[in-house]
């Protein structure tokens, strides 16, 4: 789900898709998150406002890969979204294109 992602958003070819994912990941390994203040504020300066609401639409994308979102990866992708200074309703925005997989909403009586 990160390749078609990333093939999405950026138009590179599969192969290039797979080396950038496969980069990010070992990245995510070996810091550990504890350098994720930098690369938040890296995005605030450097990325645009529909960059930030792509990236958003990739996470969430990529975490329903097994058609399910759930509520933690869900509060999670709201938090990056709060850390990216995303306005709370364009983070609503985005999310509400992957309702149907919400975990949260699936619990809701009908």
């Amino acid at each position: 789900a990160m390749e078609g992602c990333v093939r999405d958003a950026t138009g590179l070819d599969e192969k290039d898709a797979e080396l950038i994912t496969h980069i990010a990941r070992n990245a995510a390994e070996a810091l550990g998150g504890v350098e994720d203040y930098l690369l938040t504020r890296a995005c605030n300066e450097h990325a645009s406002p529909e960059q930030k609401e792509l990236l958003l639409d990739c996470l969430y994308r990529v975490a329903a890969a097994d058609g399910t979102v759930s509520i933690a990866e869900d509060d999670e992708i709201k938090q990056i979204g709060s850390a990216l200074l995303i306005p709370h309703a364009r983070v609503m925005d985005v999310r509400a294109n992957h309702r149907d997989e919400l975990e949260v909403l699936r619990d809701l009586p009908s």
